[in-house]
C-alpha cells in the first residue's frame, strides 16, 4: 500500500512528499474537499506540506503549536469525560478554556491560508457574464450494469447476510444510548472499506475482530460484582 498523505508519519521519507517539500517557497495552491478526514492533525499534517511554525508565527504572527495543544488537550478532556481520567470541575474548565483559545488560534491559521469557497459563495459573487457558463444542476445518474468475477460471487452473495448478522457489542457498550445508529453507520463504512479493496476490507475485519476479542477477555475477567459500566471508559491496547 502506499502512503497515506493525511498521516505525516506515513508520508515523510517517501519521494512524494521529498517531491511537496521541493516546492516550498513557490506559489502553492493545494485543493481538497476533505481537509478533515478524522481530526484536527489531519489538517495540520496537510499545511505543513508548504509551510512551518516559524513562517507563521514570523509572516503573520501565528502559533502553529495551536493544532499540537488542540489535539492533547481534546484527549485529555476526553479521559475525563469518559472516567479514564480523574481531574476536578476546575481542571475540566480551565482545558475547556484553553481547548477555546487553540480552536480560535486554528481558525486564524485557516484564515491566513485558505480560500474558502462553497456553491452558493461562487454562484452570489461572480458577475453574471456571455463569458461565463456555470451551472450547479444535480448530476443525471445512470444505472451501470456490469459482471462480477466469478470467484468474488460467494463474498457478494454471502455478505448481506454476514453483515446482518453482526451485533457490535463493543460499540453497544461504550455507547448504550446512540448504539444502534453507530452500529448502522460501522456497517455502512465497512461497505465503503470493501468499494476501496479487498485489502481493506479485510484489515477492516480484522481490527473489528480484535475490539471484539478485547471486550470479550475484558467481561471475563470482570468481577460478578462490579457493573459493566467499568467497561465503558476502557480502550482497546
Amino acid at each position: 500500500m502506499g502512503p497515506n498523505p493525511d498521516d505525516e508519519d506515513d508520508y515523510k521519507g517517501t519521494r512524494r512528499h521529498a517531491n511537496i517539500r521541493e516546492l516550498r517557497g513557490k506559489t502553492m495552491i493545494m485543493l481538497t474537499a476533505t481537509p478533515i478526514n478524522n481530526s484536527a492533525r489531519d489538517l495540520q499534517n496537510l499545511i505543513s506540506l508548504f509551510t512551518d511554525e516559524n513562517e507563521l508565527r514570523n509572516k503573520a504572527n501565528l502559533d502553529f503549536n495551536a493544532f499540537d495543544e488542540y489535539v492533547q488537550q481534546s484527549e485529555d478532556r476526553k479521559e475525563i469525560i469518559s472516567g479514564t481520567q480523574e481531574a476536578s470541575d476546575e481542571r475540566l474548565a480551565k482545558i475547556n478554556d484553553q481547548l477555546q483559545d487553540r480552536s480560535e488560534e486554528i481558525s486564524k491559521i485557516l484564515n491566513e491560508i485558505m480560500v474558502l469557497r462553497s456553491r452558493k459563495h461562487v454562484k452570489d459573487s461572480i458577475i453574471e457574464s456571455d463569458d461565463i457558463d456555470m451551472s450547479f444542476k444535480p448530476p443525471k445518474v445512470t444505472r451501470e450494469e456490469y459482471q462480477l468475477p466469478g470467484a468474488y460471487r460467494p463474498v457478494y452473495d454471502n455478505l448481506p447476510e454476514v453483515i446482518d448478522a453482526l451485533h457490535l457489542p463493543h460499540i453497544t457498550v461504550r455507547n448504550p444510548q446512540s448504539g444502534g445508529t453507530l452500529k448502522a453507520l460501522f456497517k455502512l463504512n465497512l461497505l465503503k472499506r470493501l468499494e476501496s479493496s479487498t485489502y481493506a476490507f479485510v484489515q477492516s475485519i480484522k481490527t473489528l475482530y480484535d475490539s471484539e476479542t478485547a471486550l470479550l477477555r475484558a467481561l471475563e475477567e470482570l468481577p460478578s460484582d462490579k457493573h459493566i459500566d467499568r467497561l465503558r471508559p476502557c480502550r482497546r491496547a
